[in-house]
């Protein structure tokens, strides 16, 4: 509960993955959302979208879309809320089926 002085502009759900090295050593595309992220933005022809007109200017215009390297960017104030316990973060890094999928 917020009291009537804060601003909040932003509430992201589970936005600010960081990929590391699963696990198990597992390297197949399936196990990086950074890999994902990079496929879908190019095979969307998303670039202009996920770059923000101008306002994402890092290296390589996946990496607007990757909240490691976006969230450090934004200027609006935000709230984020994220499980311990993710489980799609646990399934990536251990590379197997950790809890039923209803």
């Amino acid at each position: 509960v917020l009291d009537q002085q804060t601003r909040l502009l932003g509430y992201l759900d589970s936005p600010y993955w960081l990929e590391m090295t699963p696990f198990a050593d597992l390297i197949q595309p399936e196990h990086s959302a950074r890999l994902q992220t990079k496929h879908v933005v190019e095979l969307m022809k998303t670039e202009a979208i996920v770059a923000d007109p101008g306002l994402c200017r890092l290296d390589e215009t996946w990496k607007c879309a990757f909240g490691e390297y976006r969230i450090p960017l934004l200027k609006t104030p935000f709230l984020v809320v994220a499980s311990m316990y993710d489980w799609f973060q646990l399934q990536m890094a251990q590379g197997a089926e950790c809890c039923a999928f209803p």
